[in-house]
């Protein structure tokens, strides 16, 4: 439901810039907010709540989470709609990285690559399903009416929540000792960095990709959901993947094949403009970005599980920072150059700053391999 909620706002620009009297990169500042307000809240919420029993701190954020949707259907305009989605963000900051780190204490060790790769599937399906969901109520209920429906949802897997997840589930605490061996940890910082600047690369052009393929492509905004729906099912199936072979590859390899294929998209995306926006076209392009998506996420994850495993939680807080803090990126870019530029650079700018997370992977790869020469 996270995921759903996250992702949301991207399938209904249109709608919300029109009924709230604005502009589709102010609207995009939403996405911005929100994420930011994630990306800082992770880190700092997994230092103060790590004492706290899994279950409760699940349940009572997915709930509050709920909460803050509905509330957000009932906005009266722009700028209470932005606080609230700052706000929605802060209680997402509990949910995703503690989800991953709690998957992670309910298997044995030799599993978590692959557990970590179940909580991202959780994320694909969400593109999958909730995200052309959303936009198709958007379109036909309103967004106010889609907001409402992610809320009413969210309370019920919380409560879902509460049933399943064992009681007195806890990590181990992490104190500032911790924290400042993570933040002196040069190979650990570059993964997170990986994960910082290729999130940026995707969000310049994911945030904006409905309205973009109605200039580019002339793309009906009923069929939106679809372009959604397939980023999101070869996500599945390219996370599914990737975590079968973790054990045999390595994440460091996922990772750096992942940034290609995204990359290879990127080139590749003026096709869809020179076709007509011919579906064939704009399917395989979506696929070869999908494919990666979620398996560059969750081989990060395991990357640092197998770089510092004593550091797993403020590590993957830090990453889950780092993936909302690229995203935050991403949108805000994304708005200031559809302003100055419109929507035809777009991809251009993706392509550049995901070159940028391939050398900076790499370089990463050579600091992992001297930390454990050393």
């Amino acid at each position: 439901m996270v995921g759903v909620g996250t992702f949301v706002i991207a399938s209904m620009l249109g709608p919300l810039a029109q009924d709230l009297g604005t502009t589709i990169a102010a609207v995009g500042q939403l996405l911005a907010g929100y994420a930011l307000a994630l990306a800082v809240g992770a880190p700092l919420i997994a230092a103060f709540t790590s004492r706290v029993d899994r279950r409760l701190l699940l349940g009572s954020a997915l709930t509050l989470f709920g909460l803050l949707h509905v509330l957000a259907a009932l906005a009266p305009g722009y700028a209470a709609l932005f606080v609230l989605r700052v706000m929605t963000g802060f209680v997402a900051a509990v949910v995703t990285p503690q989800a991953a780190s709690t998957a992670a204490l309910l298997v044995p060790a030799a599993y978590r690559g692959r557990a970590l790769g179940f909580i991202f599937t959780g994320f694909s399906i969400a593109t999958v399903l909730g995200v052309p969901f959303g936009g198709f109520l958007a379109s036909s209920m309103g967004w106010r009416a889609t907001l409402a429906v992610v809320g009413l949802m969210s309370l019920l897997v919380a409560l879902w929540l509460l049933l399943r997840i064992p009681k007195a589930l806890r990590i181990a605490p992490m104190d500032r000792a911790a924290w400042l061996r993570l933040a002196r940890h040069p190979a650990l910082l570059l993964v997170v960095a990986v994960t910082v600047v290729q999130g940026s690369a995707q969000f310049v052009l994911y945030s904006y990709l409905a309205p973009m393929l109605q200039v580019q492509a002339a793309l009906a905004p009923a069929f939106n959901g679809v372009v959604f729906g397939v980023l999101g099912v070869f996500g599945v199936a390219g996370n599914v993947l990737a975590g079968r072979m973790s054990e045999r590859w390595g994440p460091a390899r996922i990772v750096q094949a992942s940034l290609y294929l995204m990359a290879l998209a990127f080139v590749l995306w003026p096709l869809i403009r020179w076709s007509g926006g011919h579906w064939v076209v704009l399917g395989l392009v979506c696929a070869l970005w999908g494919l990666p998506v979620f398996a560059c996420n969750a081989a990060q994850q395991a990357r640092l599980l197998a770089l510092a495993p004593d550091l797993a939680s403020a590590s993957i807080a830090l990453n889950s920072s780092g993936i909302y803090l690229g995203q935050a990126i991403g949108a805000a870019l994304g708005g200031a150059i559809i302003v100055r530029q419109g929507y035809d650079p777009l991809h251009w700018w993706a392509l550049g700053i995901m070159c940028m997370a391939i050398a900076v992977s790499m370089h990463a790869a050579r600091a992992v391999q001297k930390s454990v020469l050393v």
